[in-house]
């Protein structure tokens, strides 16, 4: 039994590509339109793909949620985990209720202590030949639907 990323209940889950990141889902998460199942004899090819895309990174939406159920499954308190990590016990306690959301550094600090990952990687829309400036005055709608073709 492993963490469902997408709903942090402890199910049996299997890997999937969700929006370009490898993860773990249970069955019921793992119904939606942009899931694909991961097959060994396909996750090469798949990875290296993904890996020629460009990506930014964000902490995901749900953090606080996975800090307190996996932190509180493994029997950690909040105080030990800040101090583990090297934060304040308010500083963790507001990353733990949401009202802070956390640096990357700190994510990734809570991530290898906790055995999760609490940074996502999402694809970029545009790269830098497809950015558009809107304050130019001579912009037509070719131009936008040029530089938005592969969009779609």
């Amino acid at each position: 039994m492993e963490i469902c990323n997408s709903c942090n209940k402890e199910k049996q889950t299997k890997k999937y590509i969700l929006n370009g990141t490898i993860t773990n889902l249970c069955e019921e998460c793992s119904k939606g339109e942009n899931v694909i199942e991961v097959k060994p004899d396909k996750v090469e090819e798949k990875i290296s793909k993904l890996e020629k895309e460009e990506y930014n990174e964000m902490i995901i939406p749900n953090y606080y949620d996975l800090i307190k159920n996996v932190r509180e499954r493994k029997g950690i308190s909040t105080g030990n985990l800040a101090r583990e990590i090297g934060e304040s016990v308010r500083e963790m306690q507001d990353i733990e209720e949401g009202r802070k959301k956390p640096t990357f550094v700190q994510a990734k600090k809570i991530g290898k202590y906790l055995g999760i990952s609490l940074i996502d990687k999402y694809r970029k829309l545009f790269s830098d030949k497809q950015k558009i400036d809107f304050r130019n005055p001579n912009i037509r709608i070719k131009d936008l639907k040029e530089k938005t073709k592969d969009l779609k």
